[in-house]
């Protein structure tokens, strides 16, 4: 709404002053013409530039959404392993592998060592992919390579979060439902996650799994350090870490079938 209104005002400036010239109606309608649609080329711009600002770069359009839409990717990788889940609920293999002398716990933590194997290989591959070709990810590789297993642990910790206590597969549907509708609206998936100006839509913004995910990649092509991602690293250890604690502390105790 701030940017429709500058606009707005712009426009009014420009007429206002071209009517103040000594110019006949057509002139002034072609002059009018003219400024306004180079007023709407200006706006056209990316809001998202290629360009160096005291010796950091920011992020060009393609590179930003490339890294966006893997974060995205990345929540839909955690909704296909939630579903692997409970498939396997339904067809029994749950059921048959408690009847073994494996505890609920060793199902669960094998489980989600699967899920973190396959997660690690997904995410690793396509950051590696995108390096090679020069399209995204060109930062400290070793900063990359942090973040990928920070990033599969924390999609594993979700995963791991929602199958030890949603027993129901349509409540766990509702709520993966949410998953993706949060990211798509205000995780930065598809619109500069910074043009958010709510407050209190920017700190979920801020907070949501993908977000994490989305800032650490950024922060650390600009920066092109470790420390530049340093917040966002910090969060998803300590997320990743919470959410697996509680799930394993709640199958200990109660995982019923």
């Amino acid at each position: 709404m701030e940017i429709f209104n500058e606009n707005i005002n712009q426009y009014n400036i420009v007429v206002d002053n071209v009517n103040k010239l000594s110019l006949t109606s057509v002139e002034k309608g072609e002059l009018i013409n003219k400024l306004i649609f180079k007023l709407q080329e200006n706006n056209r711009e990316p809001l998202i530039k290629e360009q160096l600002v005291e010796g950091y770069k920011s992020l060009g359009a393609r590179e930003y959404y490339t890294i966006s839409m893997f974060s995205f990717t990345s929540i839909m990788l955690v909704i296909v392993l939630i579903k692997e889940f409970y498939k396997e609920k339904k067809q029994g293999v749950v059921r048959r592998s408690f009847s073994t002398p494996n505890s609920e716990v060793s199902y669960l933590l094998g489980y989600l060592t699967s899920c973190f194997i396959l997660a690690l290989a997904i995410n690793f591959v396509y950051v590696v992919a995108n390096i090679i070709l020069g399209i995204a990810f060109l930062g400290n590789f070793i900063g990359n390579i942090i973040i990928i297993i920070l990033q599969s642990l924390l999609q594993t910790a979700v995963v791991g979060m929602i199958i030890s206590f949603i027993k129901s597969e349509k409540i766990a549907n509702s709520i993966m439902n949410i998953i993706i509708f949060i990211p798509a609206i205000i995780g930065g998936v598809f619109f500069y996650s910074d043009l958010i100006e709510i407050k209190i839509l920017k700190f979920f913004s801020d907070i949501s799994p993908n977000s994490l995910i989305l800032n650490s990649y950024k922060n650390l092509s600009i920066a092109q350090e470790i420390y530049g991602a340093k917040n966002q690293i910090m969060i998803m250890m300590m997320l990743s870490l919470i959410l697996l604690i509680v799930s394993v502390i709640r199958v200990k105790f109660s995982w019923e079938e």
